[in-house]
């Protein structure tokens, strides 16, 4: 008996590179980083959703510039407009490397955030090693106006919030900013130690590690159940959407807590 296409469909393998699958990819990380500062849900991007005018003139921008004259406009466009673009292109039109540098400028961020969507781009090895280099020369008018910004309530300057999602990791966890609290690494290539990282960034309160075939049921559940969860003292959302989780794992997320730990899988 033929099976039926409904049956057929249910079974086929999602294509990682569709807008769709890249929504609901990044979906739970634009849930969580929508209580960050300066930040707007990634939820109010989807693509069946009409973006802002302004949204819909920056993309108008993007796809008539030339990598150089795109460029070129960037630095004259405010970062929490960069910040949309970006977002917005994750999931509908993933940026090029050239365009990724453009919208992230100097700071390296756009108004607090980083997405990176391979194959179509992915960060330098010392991106975020720039990053601060880029901090410390800034003079110090610069950095008096930097200050102004963030009395007012600004956190420009300062990155929060990191997604990766189909591209490799290229460079040391311990390049990583402290300030970074929320941090996703979706679909990594290759297996990522992330047994440091609570040293690194101390204030990560949603940690989303979905579909990672390196977290598989055979190699990931020892790796997941192993981790130490307790000192993510901060920890209120973990995705593990693709994981195998046990009841084991669950227990040592949520051991020593007061409130438990938001699971997703």
């Amino acid at each position: 008996m033929t099976p039926s296409p409904k049956i057929k469909e249910a079974h086929s393998s999602p294509d990682i590179n569709s807008p769709a699958w890249r929504e609901h990819a990044l979906f739970l990380h634009g849930d969580a980083s929508a209580g960050s500062p300066g930040s707007a849900s990634l939820r109010n991007l989807r693509k069946g959703e009409f973006p802002t005018l302004v949204l819909l003139s920056l993309h108008v921008i993007r796809m008539k510039c030339s990598g150089s004259e795109f460029a070129e406009i960037m630095p004259y466009i405010p970062p929490h407009l960069r910040r949309g673009l970006l977002r917005h292109s994750a999931i509908n039109y993933p940026l090029s490397q050239v365009e990724l540098n453009a919208i992230c400028g100097d700071e390296g961020h756009a108004d607090g955030e980083l997405v990176v969507v391979g194959p179509h781009a992915m960060l330098p090895s010392d991106h975020f090693r720039r990053m601060h280099s880029s901090r410390e020369s800034m003079p110090e008018a610069e950095e008096s106006a930097w200050d102004s910004l963030a009395t007012q309530g600004s956190e420009s300057s300062v990155l929060f919030s990191l997604t990766l999602l189909s591209t490799p990791l290229t460079f040391a966890l311990s390049d990583l900013p402290p300030t970074i609290t929320c941090l996703a690494l979706i679909n990594i290539p290759k297996p990522v130690s992330l047994q440091r990282l609570p040293s690194y960034c101390p204030l990560v309160s949603l940690l989303d590690l979905s579909y990672n075939s390196w977290l598989n049921p055979t190699s990931g559940e020892k790796l997941l159940e192993d981790y130490p969860w307790t000192k993510l003292h901060y920890l209120k959302v973990l995705g593990l959407r693709g994981c195998h989780v046990t009841s084991t794992l669950l227990s040592q997320v949520n051991r020593g807590r007061w409130d438990d730990v938001n699971v997703i899988h």
